[in-house]
């Protein structure tokens, strides 16, 4: 072999003569060079790690990993004592699911037969939780469900599964299993349906119906070996054993599915023979009377009840229209289903439309007292003629200006858009001070929501009238939410880089802007204290916002301690740091140096924020500050509070109360005696902790 130079090669530079590395009369081994070639070659057995998640019938599920891709996927294969007879519509239901390719339905990667020549085919690996454990949670209360999955978040999902369906629908395959239990849902958002094993092409004859009515075969779904499906979400035709079977079975089921999620209940109660009683009758309880403490919207009850019909005929005849109400909802808008009247699409437009009905009331009701004094400068005009008659003609006259003016106004504001720009242009630094000062004071409450709305908002002024208060606002919002390359565009085009503190924050964005941004959206915790440090404590009120956020934006929970150390730095602007040791596992913090104050004021609404507040600190030992004021401790809920060494000489200092919960360690003779028999009548004081 020649000593040739090594070359890298980039991904376009894939084709070379042998001769540029090798002698043609020389032997190498070009596996070499290629260790996941070699790899494949080198695999026997494609599939390893295989562990048993879920059984049912005759099939079960298996987590295995498969070397080739070298990811974890889900593995369907029939029992070992299955026989032959069951392995075409098992193979079936697979090459069916296979053919649906839409992000919300579930993926089968690979069919094959497998050493004992029984098939199996293998999928995505299920994430989350099942639509079925998700209801089931909610109905039991538990902590963060609610917020997570309000009735917004659960119609989303219910949405995707129609754009799933839909899809299913067009290329004329039936599903006829719909239930929570065949929905996953994923904690980013994914929503897959799953369990096609009761599938069916529209139109192609029924084959092996013997074999398919098999309770056991692919899903516990049949009842007795005679009806396929589960009680409570099949259709009444299915409940019939209709041999045609229709989309509108589908929807039925869609229906029910809607059902659970407005009541976290199945839609029908009893034993299996009785459920299906009740569905050949029709025999729904509305879910508004179900559940009477849950407040269900009118117009979804109607969705429901219209989806859930006894006559095929009267359902909605696709999913695209039953879809399409749902989202009407969503947006404001009456359902199809309900057939709602005069007074409810008044209702629904003054919520959509609330400025302009507000503005449009207003008018009238001053042309109204117009009138009124018209009238009544008519009743005076008795007393003479002559007065009648100026009276008379002045109210004409105010009435023809009035009316002009209305006509008018009723075409500036007839649309929402044409009120809302007028209002932006003629007011808009009103507009944004106002909003400045409300998003200031109510941001500690929904972080989220206030900074979404107020960037919304921005937008909307945006588009008629840009002006240095509107560059400046959203400048400090997009530094707060850390796009600090918004921010420092914003800031080019609302202040001159000279300027006293812009000239500060001009340094800062520079700073961060020269660091390299994480695929997750965040910066490294030093170059957020980099980037501080060069503000030398201006801009505290967006500083502070910028570490009460971070814990939203960044998932590392010692990555965000070390950014709300270098927030204290810049309140605390001389502080002398000797120790900020942060432990997640029991909620402990230590800091030591001259740091007077964990919380501060926003100078813009005066609302007070609590630093360490997103850490949720537990333990807090502070024997290392040189002093700290007192006060700053509100707004934590701690558990034991280390002082020791600390002076107290004022007997008004707020370290007893809701913030200290359990104990605080001090040295009483550095505690004013007052303020000790009060700390001593209320919590638990000791001077060292056990085994020191």
């Amino acid at each position: 072999m020649k000593n040739n130079p090594k070359r890298i090669l980039d991904q376009d530079q894939m084709e070379y003569r042998g001769s540029d590395f090798y002698d043609f009369d020389d032997e190498v081994d070009l596996l070499e060079f290629s260790p996941l070639y070699r790899e494949l070659i080198d695999i026997s057995e494609v599939y390893s790690d295989i562990n048993k998640i879920d059984a049912g019938g005759m099939k079960s599920i298996f987590k295995v990993f498969d070397k080739k891709t070298g990811r974890y996927l889900a593995m369907a294969k029939l029992h070992e004592d299955t026989p032959e007879e069951f392995y075409e519509p098992f193979i079936r239901e697979a090459r069916l699911t296979a053919a649906l390719e839409h992000p919300n339905i579930i993926k089968v990667h690979e069919i094959g037969v497998d050493e004992k020549a029984a098939p199996f085919f293998t999928m995505d690996l299920k994430i989350g939780d099942s639509l079925s454990d998700i209801l089931a949670k909610l109905d039991k209360g538990e902590v963060g469900y609610s917020e997570q999955y309000n009735l917004r978040s659960l119609l989303v999902i219910f949405l995707k599964v129609c754009d799933a369906m839909s899809y299913a629908h067009s290329r004329e395959i039936l599903h006829l299993d719909l239930k929570p239990e065949n929905i996953q849902v994923g904690k980013f958002g994914e929503v897959l349906v799953c369990d096609w094993g009761l599938a069916k092409i529209i139109g192609q004859d029924e084959q092996d119906e013997e074999l398919l009515l098999n309770p056991d075969l692919l899903n516990n779904v049949t009842l007795h070996g005679v009806i396929k499906g589960t009680p409570g979400y099949i259709s009444p035709e299915q409940v019939e054993g209709v041999k045609h079977k229709s989309k509108t079975m589908d929807i039925y089921a869609l229906g029910a599915l809607l059902y659970c999620l407005l009541t976290q209940k199945r839609p029908l109660n009893g034993s299996s023979n009785e459920i299906l009683e009740k569905t050949k009758k029709g025999e729904i309880v509305p879910p508004i009377e179900r559940c009477e403490e849950i407040h269900i919207p009118e117009s979804l009850n109607a969705v429901v009840l219209k989806a859930m019909s006894l006559e095929p005929n009267s359902r909605y005849q696709s999913i695209h229209d039953l879809a399409t109400d749902v989202i009407h909802y969503l947006d404001g808008y009456s359902t199809e289903a309900e057939n709602a009247g005069v007074l409810k699409e008044l209702k629904l437009f003054y919520q959509r439309n609330k400025r302009l009905c507000q503005v449009s009331i207003l008018f009238f009701t001053l042309l109204v007292i117009s009138t009124l004094v018209f009238i009544g400068y008519l009743n005076k005009s008795r007393e003479g003629e002559a007065l009648a008659r100026k009276a008379a003609e002045a109210n004409e006259h105010a009435a023809e200006v009035a009316r002009l003016e209305a006509e008018l106004n009723f075409k500036r504001y007839k649309k929402e858009e044409d009120l809302t720009n007028l209002s932006l242009i003629s007011n808009s630094g009103r507009i944004i001070h106002d909003l400045r000062r409300g998003f200031y004071k109510k941001v500690l409450t929904d972080p989220q929501k206030e900074i979404n709305e107020a960037i919304d908002t921005l937008d909307r002024i945006g588009e008629v009238s840009k002006s240095i208060g509107y560059y400046n606002f959203i400048c400090r919002l997009y530094f707060i939410i850390q796009e600090f390359d918004l921010a420092y565009e914003a800031l080019k085009k609302g202040s001159p880089p000279d300027e006293h503190a812009h000239a500060y924050l001009f340094k800062a964005l520079e700073a961060i802007l020269g660091e390299k941004k994480r695929e997750d959206g965040t910066y490294p915790p030093e170059a957020i204290g980099k980037m501080v440090s060069y503000l030398e404590g201006h801009f505290k009120d967006q500083v502070i916002l910028l570490g009460f956020l971070d814990y939203q934006k960044r998932k590392n929970i010692d990555e965000h301690a070390q950014v709300i150390k270098y927030v204290l730095a810049n309140v605390n602007h001389n502080w002398q740091m000797d120790e900020f040791t942060f432990n997640p596992e029991n909620n402990s913090l230590k800091i030591a140096g001259n740091c007077p104050n964990f919380s501060s004021i926003l100078s813009v609404s005066q609302e007070n924020v609590n630093i360490l507040k997103t850490l949720n600190v537990e333990t807090l030992d502070i024997r290392g500050v040189n002093w700290f004021q007192t006060k700053s401790l509100k707004g934590l809920e701690l558990k034991e509070l280390d002082i020791r060494g600390l002076h107290l000489n004022s007997p008004d200092n707020q370290v007893i109360g809701p913030d200290v919960t359990e104990t605080i360690y001090l040295t009483k003779k550095n505690i004013h005696p007052e303020l000790l028999m009060k700390i001593e009548s209320l919590i638990t004081v000791r001077e060292k902790k056990s085994g020191f």
